[in-house]
């Protein structure tokens, strides 16, 4: 049997463009109340403000889970400081030194096997190697290895990390499109739950497959 929400992604798609795909509260919405097979506008079966709530427990469930906000932050480096807190941030994906046109890309390695690595001291170097090598983000901190011994250089930090004031979110653009339907599902499971629909399974069901498939398909790809 087809899962009865992805019958209703199906049946709404044709009138949304792939650029535009759940990109605003009205479309989940519509979405979830056409799932639950009343008129996408049927404030009878819930009105917009309860649904808007259920939207948003879905974005911060979600994100936290599988980590959709993609975003860049950085840090200016202090002389033999080797830790700098990076708010708002789930997971690093990439961090890199950059001092004006240069880059350089730092390599992931636990803090624990940072006395393994053959870079010890910088410094006695210069140029590129006069600059920290390895990172490690534990507990909302970057650690830097070697620590820097120039100041004011920039490092760069691409990150997957919180939404900011999702409370009061008017728009669900900076959710990255790939991670939308699990979004979908979880609200749409979470509706049904509350109103006890016979079928909430279903919806259940459709939110952990959704929540497989992305995890395969993001899976050493961040």
């Amino acid at each position: 049997m087809k899962r009865l929400i992805i019958i209703a992604l199906l049946l709404f798609a044709p009138t949304i463009s792939a650029a535009d795909f759940m990109d605003s509260f009205a479309e989940y919405r519509a979405q979830i109340r056409l799932s639950a097979g009343v008129t996408d506008t049927s404030t009878a079966f819930a009105t917009d403000t309860v649904l808007n709530r259920f939207i948003r427990l879905s974005v911060v469930h979600v994100n936290n889970l599988l980590k959709t906000y993609k975003a860049t932050t950085s840090a200016v480096t202090a002389y033999h400081d080797g830790s700098y807190a990076l708010d708002s941030v789930l997971g690093v994906i990439y961090v890199e030194w950059s001092k004006n046109d240069s880059l350089k890309a730092l390599l992931y390695a636990p803090k624990n096997q940072w006395y393994q690595l053959g870079v010890q001291k910088i410094v006695d170097k210069s140029g590129y190697e006069q600059r920290p090598s390895y990172y490690d983000f534990v507990g909302g901190t970057l650690y830097l290895y070697p620590s820097p011994v120039i100041a004011g250089d920039t490092i760069m930090v691409t990150y997957r990390g919180k939404i900011g004031n999702v409370s009061a979110a008017a728009s669900l653009t900076n959710i990255e499109q790939q991670y939308r339907t699990a979004v979908l599902a979880y609200a749409t499971y979470r509706v049904a739950l509350a109103r006890q629909s016979p079928v909430v399974q279903f919806y259940k069901d459709d939110y952990a497959e959704a929540v497989v498939s992305l995890k395969e398909a993001v899976d050493g790809k961040n």
